[in-house]
């Protein structure tokens, strides 16, 4: 699974297929969590085969967060503290935020589930002032900030439990209904 950031959908692109920087969730010994990958387009940017630090930060079976940092054209991202990856990349500077889910071969269903995740736009340092945090996912269930991307605005048929939202199997992966450019994100899964 991953955290898309600046990332699209858009019907000239391999019908709708969405496309963008991947911040990893990766539970496997691989340990790539935190790392970037550039969905549908690049592959691989930043893996953590280099970084063994961020590679040990994961946590299984707790609740991990991870920080990312985008601003005009560096990336960065931390696993619980850990500086994880670093990188300059010009192709894309806006674009919606994303928690995707990828399809198993496992007989049992994966759990995963999401909870206070922020994010605040940097903005044009230029033009405004820095603005206060949005909360996408907080302590109540409220869903107006996320959308099926490539559904015409569905709303998510994801489930909220006691603060936390959890993956409805089957039902595809969730994205903002804005745009972001240049921001912080904070998200535990």
């Amino acid at each position: 699974s991953g955290v898309q950031i600046r990332s699209n959908s858009a019907a000239g692109y391999q019908d709708g297929r969405v496309h963008g920087y991947q911040v990893e969730i990766d539970p496997s010994p691989r340990a790539f969590t935190a790392g970037v990958y550039d969905e549908s387009r690049r592959g691989w940017l930043a893996d953590l085969k280099d970084n063994s630090a961020a590679q040990q930060a994961f946590r299984q079976g707790e609740w991990n967060r991870v920080r990312v940092e985008a601003r005009g054209s560096s990336l960065k991202t931390w696993l619980n503290g850990v500086a994880a990856a670093s990188i300059d990349d010009e192709l894309t500077r806006r674009g919606f935020i994303g928690l995707q889910v990828h399809n198993t071969a496992e007989k049992e269903p994966l759990e995963v589930r999401w909870r206070n995740i922020r994010i605040r736009d940097f903005g044009d340092p230029w033009q405004t002032p820095m603005a206060t945090a949005t909360v996408l996912v907080g302590a109540t269930d409220d869903t107006r900030e996320w959308q099926h991307p490539g559904k015409g605005g569905a709303p998510i048929r994801w489930k909220w439990t006691d603060g936390v939202l959890e993956v409805e199997p089957g039902s595809g992966n969730i994205a903002t209904t804005k745009s972001f450019g240049d921001c912080r994100l904070h998200v535990e899964f």
